[in-house]
């Protein structure tokens, strides 16, 4: 598939030039059918995620409080998962939904 290099390419640039954050988290929208990947943040050495990669309107920094949903990947349903009870980012979050 064509998206498949650009996925490729992006992977590639996370592991040369990101290698200095510790874990990575998506921003998501959710649309009547499926997810969309809004931007990419990177946990920085403040312990803040801070934007690494998307669209201009997502927010430069991603706070907790601002977060309406919490989703842990799973990889055998290769699916997102909402993380019931989750108010704060942990190691388990993969992804988020803002208010």
């Amino acid at each position: 598939p064509q998206n498949f290099t650009t996925l490729q390419n992006f992977l590639f640039k996370i592991d040369v030039e990101f290698v200095e954050y510790k874990n990575f988290v998506l921003l998501i929208t959710k649309s009547v059918r499926k997810l969309q990947l809004e931007a990419l943040y990177g946990l920085n050495d403040f312990s803040i995620f801070e934007k690494v990669y998307g669209k201009k309107v997502a927010p430069r920094f991603l706070i907790s409080k601002k977060v309406k949903m919490f989703y842990k990947y799973d990889k055998f349903y290769q699916k997102f998962r909402e993380l019931v009870n989750v108010r704060e980012f942990s190691g388990i979050t993969d992804a988020v939904e803002l208010i």
